[in-house]
């Protein structure tokens, strides 16, 4: 299994969107099924990088059934899966 990390560097401001704090990540892992991809909330952040629980998966199917070529791949899987993220905070959040 191909496992596809996106990192906090722990010397990065957490603060983004003027909203502290914001912590959250993206996990990707490539399976047979294409890449699934959890929300994380960050919990700690520490000298080795950070502690994180996952809130939500999606999984972004693969047309070709093998992992991506190209980044772009994974930019759009990215880019979908903080769509269905983002629909399911604002239900959480009564918006």
């Amino acid at each position: 299994m191909l496992t596809i990390m996106v990192s906090v560097d722990p010397t990065v401001d957490l603060r983004r969107f003027d909203v502290f704090p914001f912590p959250l990540a993206t996990g990707v892992h490539w399976t047979d099924k294409g890449f699934e991809i959890d929300l994380m909330v960050v919990t700690d952040v520490h000298d080795s990088g950070y502690s994180s629980m996952p809130i939500a998966s999606h999984t972004v199917a693969s047309s070709s059934g093998r992992p991506p070529e190209t980044p772009a791949e994974l930019e759009a899987a990215l880019r979908e899966a903080w769509v269905v993220f983002a629909k399911r905070l604002a239900r959480a959040l009564g918006e």
